[in-house]
């Protein structure tokens, strides 16, 4: 079962970080895509602090731990993602001309609220960066697991 979870997790945090990239992209995708993407992905990033949600607890519990740097380190992080992730979601839906309208919800077009979506979405390229980093044993492990069972299913 745990195998299959992880299998679930890598699949899942790789179809997240795809969201991410186009969500980054709205001169590729144009704003209605972009502000489809932008809906996509915050459920996605909810889904993904849901799955996290035991990490998440765990890693608090530790906080205190003699020698816990790593996971002050990356607790820390974390959390600063998630006000970061969370601050540009918000913002972008303030601003929303495509999503917002769609649904007969009033937005807002003002140059305080794009300079806050814009400052925390670049934030959250250097985040997402680090939150990887911190997180690359364990995406290595996950997709060397998967490629074994890939390879032992086709045998």
């Amino acid at each position: 079962m745990r195998g299959k979870r992880v299998s679930f997790l890598l699949w899942f945090d790789a179809s997240l970080f795809v969201l991410f990239l186009l969500t980054m992209t709205p001169r590729l995708t144009g704003l209605a895509i972009h502000e489809i993407l932008g809906v996509v992905f915050a459920l996605f990033f909810l889904v993904h602090l849901l799955l996290s949600w035991q990490w998440i607890k765990a890693a608090a519990r530790r906080l205190r731990a003699a020698g816990a740097w790593r996971t002050r380190i990356n607790y820390s992080l974390n959390t600063t993602l998630f006000a970061l992730t969370s601050i540009a979601i918000v913002a972008g839906l303030v601003l929303s001309q495509v999503v917002l309208p769609a649904v007969h919800l009033p937005s807002v077009n003002d140059r305080a609220w794009h300079f806050l979506h814009n400052r925390m979405a670049s934030l959250m390229r250097i985040g997402v960066g680090l939150h990887i980093a911190m997180n690359w044993q364990w995406i290595v492990a996950a997709v060397r697991r998967q490629a074994a069972s890939l390879r032992g299913t086709r045998a």
